[in-house]
């Protein structure tokens, strides 16, 4: 670049500097051309219409508003209780279970173990064997208690025979007293007479005698084989009850077996059962984590195991929220609630009241959990809620009676400071400030405040009007809108 146009370029922005500088200085030292006003603008605009409410007496509830969850009635992940490997197919997310099948599919999946069948043939035949031996020993048992009654009948008879036995006895006991006193006389009338009494005589009474005596030891010794009869007799009824004891014990041993054997039968077909895994109550498959073929472990023996499914009941939904504790005391089970759910209806909010409360505080949060149960649909002809859905939830917790009232659009708060607008007597406006109570959303109570039931309060056309400016206010009517 020349020494020339090198010197031009500073001195043109010297230049333009000076230009700059003497228009600043004009612009601060002479004085502004006066604004001529235009001549049709008036000093003051005319009056602005404005609707009012009256404030009213009555009920309200104060209401908090909060995010809530849809949580299904029942919810459950779904393991198995025996291992082996997964039959068929599983059944697909979305289908329809039941416990008893009549309202959906009652398999989830069933589980190939062929142990366990096994096993159910073997409680089954040991089963049969312990009735086998169990009829045996009821058999045995009828016999000893047969041979009982035999032993005590025989016993009856001896002890009958034995009866007539003494009885005899004591026949030849008297024979034999009367024929030892007859020889005695005959023999004492020969003593002293030899001639008065025949010898045949003599001979008779002695023969007499002889036999009785022979009777009565016969007699004798038939009473001692009868007495040993009844003794064998009495022997051979302790034998067999005896016997009828130890066929009660071999019974009661063979039923304690086919006990043993029937719970083992049915412990092995229990666990056979579990085989085929049930719904566990009326509901949808909402995930599914197995397939055909997958290796399924017994999740009460392996702490690894996965679960197998997750299934939820939805024909009832829990609405679950959490209450801050300045709200915790006044939420009371059987509280009226709101809930609105986005994906379903943003308008239309659905009725419910709370079902249980923790009444407890989370001591992290500082809140408490609430749950309001509702059927699902919550409203005939509405859209079904699914798990886990976002939802917002209106809680209705205390009731103001005859409370002064004015709708929600009237207050105005700023700065934690809240007003209404009311109109005065001149036509004027102004702003009041209230302090208000129980808020449930679309009316609001008055608790303090230069405000009455003749109060003139604005509820449209506040936004264009100021303080202190003249209006025409009328009534509100329905073709005022808000």
């Amino acid at each position: 670049m020349s020494a020339a146009r090198r010197f031009l370029v500073p001195s043109l922005g010297v230049i333009a500097a000076s230009i700059g500088l003497a228009l600043i200085a004009q612009s601060v030292w002479l004085p502004a051309a006066p604004v001529a006003l235009a001549a049709d603008e008036p000093s003051e605009r005319p009056p602005v219409n404005v609707a009012y409410v009256n404030p009213k007496r009555g009920s309200v509830h104060r209401a908090v508003r909060m995010a809530a969850e849809i949580k299904p009635d029942r919810e459950a992940f779904i393991y198995g209780k025996v291992s082996g490997y997964a039959e068929a197919h599983p059944l697909e997310v979305g289908t329809r279970v039941a416990p008893d099948g009549t309202a959906g599919q009652r398999v989830l999946v069933r589980v190939a173990v062929p142990e366990l069948d096994a096993a159910v043939l073997t409680a089954s035949s040991s089963v049969a064997r312990a009735k086998a031996a169990l009829a045996v020993a009821g058999a045995a048992v009828l016999e000893a208690e047969q041979g009982v009654i035999e032993n005590e009948a025989r016993v009856a008879q001896v002890s009958g025979t034995r009866a007539a036995a003494e009885a005899g006895r004591e026949e030849a006991r008297a024979a034999l007293r009367l024929a030892e006193t007859l020889f005695d006389r005959l023999q004492a009338v020969v003593a002293e007479s030899p001639n008065l009494v025949a010898q045949d005589q003599v001979d008779k009474a002695q023969g007499d005698r002889d036999l009785a005596r022979a009777r009565l030891a016969s007699a004798e010794i038939e009473i001692t084989n009868v007495a040993n009869d009844l003794r064998v007799a009495q022997a051979r009824v302790l034998a067999a009850k005896a016997r009828v004891q130890a066929a009660k014990a071999a019974e009661q041993a063979a039923v304690a077996e086919h006990t043993l054997a029937e719970a083992r039968k049915v412990e092995a077909e229990t666990v056979a059962g579990f085989a085929a895994i049930i719904a566990p109550f009326k509901g949808v498959i909402a995930e599914r984590f197995v397939d055909t073929g997958d290796l399924i472990k017994d999740a009460t023996r392996n702490s690894g195991a996965m679960p197998l499914f997750r299934v939820v009941a939805d024909d009832k939904i829990r609405v679950r929220f959490f209450v801050s504790e300045p709200d915790a005391p006044m939420c009371k089970v059987g509280a009226k609630i709101e809930l609105t759910v986005d994906a379903l209806d943003k308008v239309k909010p659905y009725a419910g009241t709370i079902t249980r409360i923790a009444d407890a505080l989370d001591p992290k949060t500082r809140t408490m959990e609430v749950e309001a149960e509702m059927p699902n649909p919550p409203a005939p002809g509405a859209a079904k809620m699914r798990a886990d859905m976002f939802a917002r939830v209106k809680v209705y917790l205390e009731e103001h009676v005859d409370a002064l009232l004015v709708p929600a659009s009237c207050v105005r708060t700023k700065k934690r400071k809240s007003s209404v607008m009311v109109v005065k007597p001149d036509g004027t406006v102004t702003d009041v400030d209230v302090v208000i109570g129980a808020d449930d959303g679309h009316i609001i109570q008055i608790v303090g405040g230069d405000v009455d039931v003749n109060t003139k309060v604005v509820i449209t056309g506040r936004n264009t009007v100021a303080k202190g400016e003249r209006v025409n206010a009328h009534l509100k009517t329905q073709a005022d809108g808000e």
